[in-house]
């Protein structure tokens, strides 16, 4: 009996071990740099005029390129997103995020999202046809929200293993500044069914939060 007893002591110790080693806490660093194919590329706000070139120059647009290495001591939202295009809630993430993101230019806030689709696309670079199918659906959201200042990109799972993320959950999001999570969330499909849920409303919350320690308003 005390045996027993101490094998299912075991047991519950490992499986409470291995859940608490899965995503990234607060304080962690980001594990590191990856490549995915950016299928969009941040705007860039200043109202000084460019001409084309320069603009095309600077676009990541369908390129492999490392927005955690080019975002470096910012403060970075990043969404890993498994199979949430029509999302509702998902959706209403994104365009509040956007907004944040152009309400905090001068504060030089980036974000960008990692869409995974598991099932279909287990290499970015040699599925051709399935990269491009993917990323066309992706354009589409980037357009129908009107997405400036959120990047999307595509990524296979094995591009994240470092990151360590909840694989059974739809939406990882952590936030960063000088490459150390400052919050971390994993969250349920069914909590994405509708707009303005209250655990996306808790991502953008910790984003708000970060740029007001960064940059706090004047008291009057």
């Amino acid at each position: 009996m005390r045996q027993c007893t101490g094998m299912i002591l075991l047991t519950i110790a490992s499986v409470a071990l291995s859940q608490e080693k899965r995503g990234l806490a607060v304080g962690d660093n980001v594990p590191g740099s990856f490549h995915p194919f950016n299928v969009t590329f941040r705007v860039d706000p200043s109202p000084e005029p460019m001409v084309p070139s320069a603009r095309e120059s600077r676009s990541t647009k369908h390129k492999y390129h490392c927005l955690i290495t080019e975002y470096d001591m910012d403060p970075v939202v990043m969404l890993v997103a498994r199979n949430l295009d029509e999302s509702a809630g998902f959706r209403d993430l994104l365009t509040k995020l956007n907004t944040l993101v152009d309400n905090n230019q001068r504060g030089r806030l980036r974000a960008f999202v990692v869409a995974l689709y598991p099932e279909e696309l287990t290499d970015v670079v040699t599925q051709d046809e399935k990269r491009n199918e993917y990323a066309a659906r992706l354009d589409k959201l980037a357009a129908d929200l009107k997405l400036t200042g959120v990047v999307l990109t595509l990524a296979a799972p094995k591009d994240l293993a470092r990151f360590n993320f909840d694989e059974t959950m739809a939406l990882n999001a952590i936030v960063y500044q000088k490459l150390k999570v400052t919050a971390s969330r994993s969250i349920g499909r069914d909590a994405l069914d509708q707009a303005n849920g209250p655990d996306a409303q808790a991502v953008l919350a910790s984003v708000t939060e970060l740029m007001d320690k960064l940059y706090p308003k004047p008291k009057k």
